[in-house]
């Protein structure tokens, strides 16, 4: 348990990782926006 929070933290502290991971966030909220606005259109 203690080993793999460890490895999370060194992974966190990464900003190559910080940045796909906002990247990906970011892709996500995308798709989440384009599929609610197609839902309001499609009403």
């Amino acid at each position: 348990m203690e080993a793999s929070s460890l490895f999370f933290h060194k992974k966190a502290k990464n900003p190559v990782y910080i940045l796909y991971t906002h990247l990906d966030n970011s892709l996500n909220i995308a798709t989440l926006t384009t599929l609610r606005n197609s839902e309001k259109i499609s009403d």
